[in-house]
């Protein structure tokens, strides 16, 4: 393994590069920008790279108005692939990743990079995630389903051994012996990342204290938008690991079951919900898991018809 952190942080701090992929103008990109030129880390020891992806229309006017931050294009689509375009062009001992849409708190960057450099072991720290309504005292059923389900992000480090790449911290000697990210994974490819890291013997460690906010999805269409790309990225993710359909069966096996205990948190979440925000959002619980079910079914009779 490379050279970590000494397991106490050392002042006045490593550089940082935080990376931030844009697939096009999203208004939301102001909000985060902003949220990022007002850290407590101290402004000369980090920078923001934006990376506009595969999209026709610059940004580059929108990124000059952030003293913090600098726009690179990267014409080849995909996330993971902007990730990797901007890891090329950071100059940052730790590396810290966020997305356009999501908003920073202002001690983000300064408890991320504590809570890395705390632990001489720990090759990747991922940040809590808070999900948030368009109207917090009202909101709608796909937006109570993603407050209560979306980016659990401490079970996938204590679980998964990964971090989603909304909020999370590494070294840029992690990626120099390891590799980027696969540049051909629509989604999952963070999950791949963090267990490539996970299997070389570092930690993965979850940082509460560093935390973004992200707009929760408003509707139906969005939601399925979302399982369709999760699908797909589990299908990557099994290819690489097993090549084997039975890599797949396991993953519907798992959407199979009725969600009874996510159906009684649906119920139980203190958030202001009513109950029919609530018994809508358990029947939006259970359109998603079958959809994807059914997605992951196709793809399985799919490739078990080609092995022959």
């Amino acid at each position: 393994m490379g050279e970590l952190g000494s397991g106490t942080v050392q002042a006045p701090g490593p550089k940082v590069s935080v990376i931030v992929p844009v697939g096009g103008a999203d208004p939301r990109l102001r909000m985060c920008l902003t949220a990022l030129e007002a850290q407590t880390y101290p402004q000369d020891l980090y920078e923001v790279i934006v990376v506009e992806n595969g999209s026709e229309s610059s940004l580059a006017t929108v990124v000059a108005a952030f003293s913090q931050a600098r726009w690179i294009h990267e014409p080849r689509r995909g996330s993971y692939t902007a990730r990797n375009a901007g890891l090329d062009r950071a100059t940052g001992t730790v590396i810290a990743f966020t997305d356009a849409d999501c908003i920073p708190c202002a001690n983000w960057l300064e408890a991320g990079v504590n809570h890395l450099t705390a632990r001489p072991d720990c090759g990747l720290a991922g940040g809590r995630i808070q999900v948030f309504p368009q109207d917090a005292q009202a909101p709608t059923a796909c937006e109570f389903y993603e407050m209560v389900f979306a980016f659990p992000q401490q079970h996938f480090i204590e679980h998964g051994h990964f971090a989603v790449t909304a909020n999370a911290f590494t070294f840029r000697c992690v990626f120099e012996e390891l590799g980027g990210f696969c540049d051909d994974f629509k989604s999952g490819g963070d999950a791949e990342w963090g267990q490539r890291v996970f299997g070389a013997g570092y930690q993965v460690c979850y940082a509460g204290n560093a935390c973004v906010r992200h707009p929760a999805r408003r509707t139906w269409r969005a939601l399925r938008k979302k399982s369709r790309r999760i699908v797909k990225g589990t299908v990557d993710c099994c290819t690489v690991a097993e090549s084997e359909v039975r890599a797949l069966w396991r993953h519907l096996r798992y959407r199979l079951p009725p969600p009874l205990f996510k159906s009684l948190r649906l119920l139980k979440h203190p958030a202001p919900a009513g109950l029919g925000a609530r018994l809508q959002a358990i029947f939006v619980l259970c359109f998603l898991r079958y959809y994807e079910a059914a997605l992951l079914t196709g793809v399985i009779i799919r490739r078990y018809f080609k092995r022959w």
